[in-house]
């Protein structure tokens, strides 16, 4: 959780490598997409997950979610970049932290995501306020609030990905 915003950004600066440059706006638009879905999906199967099993098989799904995303990345090859040399995890860590931090670009994307991320958590608890407390809605109306927004970073990713930027 702590080097969260690092990864997130490192993992966004690979795009350059991946892909062609005329689809890099398309591939953002994926990977912007895959944030949405999960907002749209993520609940409603924390939800169930929670109603059927309760709170230590909800983690232990979150868990088995998180290794899934690890196996995934098994047999992945290298980047175009020299490979690195061997060298303790925290030190290589360390490493790629000031890495980022030095580098302006993967830092602002640091920074934003960091921010975006405290927005995110601030609208998850002030959401569900506004509209049970104050508008005096369902319960169910804060999932399809959440389920619209996501939809509209979905349409809004799509939009913007058909455009070139170059």
């Amino acid at each position: 959780g702590v080097s969260q915003l690092f990864s997130d950004a490192g993992f966004r600066s690979l795009f350059v490598d991946l892909v062609p440059s005329h689809l890099l706006e398309r591939v953002n638009a994926v990977d912007s997409s895959g944030y949405q879905v999960a907002l749209i999906a993520g609940p409603p199967i924390a939800a169930t997950v929670f109603a059927l099993a309760g709170a230590p098989m909800t983690f232990l799904a979150i868990a088995v979610a998180y290794g899934a995303s690890a196996v995934f990345t098994i047999g992945l090859g290298e980047t175009r970049h020299a490979p690195a040399a061997r060298q303790p995890l925290l030190r290589s860590a360390v490493e790629g932290i000031a890495y980022v931090w030095g580098n302006a670009t993967l830092r602002g994307m640091a920074i934003s995501v960091s921010v975006t991320g405290v927005a995110l958590g601030i609208a998850t608890i002030v959401v569900p306020v506004l509209i049970v407390e104050q508008l005096r809605a369902d319960e169910a109306l804060v999932g399809v609030a959440f389920a619209v927004a996501g939809l509209c970073g979905v349409a809004g990713a799509v939009v913007i990905g058909r455009l070139d930027t170059r």
